[in-house]
């Protein structure tokens, strides 16, 4: 019951606030592909030298996906399925023409992604908004603890 509650509201909030169907078939992952997006958009410019860095592709690749009249996020999400499946990007981009309207996950599944495998939850994991100041919750280990350990 809270399951279909929490879908319908999140129908809801995409029907009320131009959320985009990116058709991955994952909730969790539709969420963070819009709020990136809204990311994305707010400094494109930022964006694009962001997906040269995080995904080590050149000017010219970045600039074909663009010319796809994708989302921004919808271009992340490629650079993703490629260094996921070590694809060119080229082969994304020809996925992304074959399977035009079928949504991201007819086209990671076509790369050889599958719903629920480790390399699903690392696309997910690579496309969590970045957002300021936010933090995941884990340090990185050098704090010092005041633990007895052994001495």
């Amino acid at each position: 019951m809270k399951t279909l509650i929490f879908i319908a509201a999140l129908t809801l909030q995409f029907t009320l606030f131009g959320q985009i169907n990116f058709k991955t078939g994952n909730v969790e992952l539709e969420a963070s592909l819009n709020q990136v997006n809204v990311e994305a958009k707010a400094d494109l410019s930022a964006f694009k030298t962001s997906l040269k860095l995080d995904f080590g592709i050149a000017q010219k690749e970045v600039d074909q996906l663009f010319s796809l009249k994708i989302e921004p996020a919808e271009v992340q999400l490629a650079c993703s399925i490629s260094n996921i499946t070590k694809k060119p990007i080229s082969t994304v981009i020809e996925s992304c023409k074959k399977n035009k309207g079928q949504g991201w996950g007819v086209i990671a599944k076509d790369l050889g992604i599958k719903p629920g495998s480790a390399e699903f939850h690392e696309l997910k994991g690579k496309n969590k908004p970045k957002g300021k100041g936010k933090s995941n919750g884990h340090s990185n280990g050098n704090g010092q603890g005041n633990g007895k350990g052994k001495k």
